[in-house]
């Protein structure tokens, strides 16, 4: 059921085009997204810590903010292929959240697992 659920396709637009993309691409792009932009808050000196980013973004729980922050320093192919929406089928948030390397080779074979 959940599977049926983040298969079904939703409509976003993209650089004046709409396009067609499954829930579990779009809750996967979002989690890039905000890991980028948990990191320029960082590197813009509006919040200096991971406590400042949670009180700007309204987010209850730090830890979920810091492994998320850690999506920032995906291989950039990685990046590259989940913005294209040509992630590998088996990769989903659960598994991005558990990338525990900042070693890019490691990163690939973890996702390739």
């Amino acid at each position: 059921m959940l599977t049926e659920v983040l298969d079904q396709k939703i409509s976003i637009k993209e650089n004046g085009r709409n396009l067609r993309i499954s829930k579990k691409l779009a809750m996967i792009m979002q989690l890039v997204n905000k890991a980028v932009k948990g990191d320029n808050l960082l590197y813009s000196v509006k919040a200096k810590s991971i406590s400042d980013i949670q009180k700007l973004e309204n987010f209850n729980d730090g830890s979920y903010i810091a492994e998320i922050l850690k999506l920032k320093f995906l291989a950039p192919d990685i990046i590259e292929s989940i913005l294209n929406g040509k992630q590998p089928i088996n990769l989903n948030i659960k598994k991005l959240r558990r990338i525990k390397t900042l070693d890019w080779e490691e990163q690939r074979k973890f996702i390739n697992a």
